[in-house]
């Protein structure tokens, strides 16, 4: 995604889809209360619906999204003291200086985009 370019977005959206494929998050819905976890599989699913929107792969996209839109709102009940505003940082891992944030998507923002895929499609 931050190369722009398709060969990368293609090989992105293969990853993902094997990753949803084969189950990867499922044997984490025992584990709910792990901040760590959550995060992980939020963010596997936010960047695997904007590279299926980059690449106009909407056929795929209501299983992520119900799942995503699922997940937010359980997160938010389960980490009430937590800001789902902000994505954390691992503070294990020492800082990137050459990173830049362009832009964070808000899960209201992946809500509004399926609203309007499914007004479109």
């Amino acid at each position: 995604m931050r190369t722009s370019e398709a060969r990368f977005l293609f090989e992105a959206y293969i990853f993902y889809e094997a990753i949803l494929n084969r189950g990867y998050f499922e044997g984490s819905k025992g584990s709910g209360k792990d901040l760590g976890v959550r995060f992980k599989e939020l963010r596997f699913y936010a960047r695997f619906l904007l590279v299926s929107l980059i690449l106009t792969r909407l056929e795929i996209m209501n299983l992520p999204v119900e799942r995503f839109t699922a997940l937010v709102d359980e997160s938010v009940v389960t980490f009430r003291e937590t800001n789902f505003k902000e994505l954390p940082s691992n503070p294990t891992l020492p800082s990137n200086p050459k990173k830049t944030i362009l832009y964070h998507p808000s899960a209201t923002r992946l809500i509004a985009i399926k609203i309007a895929i499914s007004v479109w499609g």
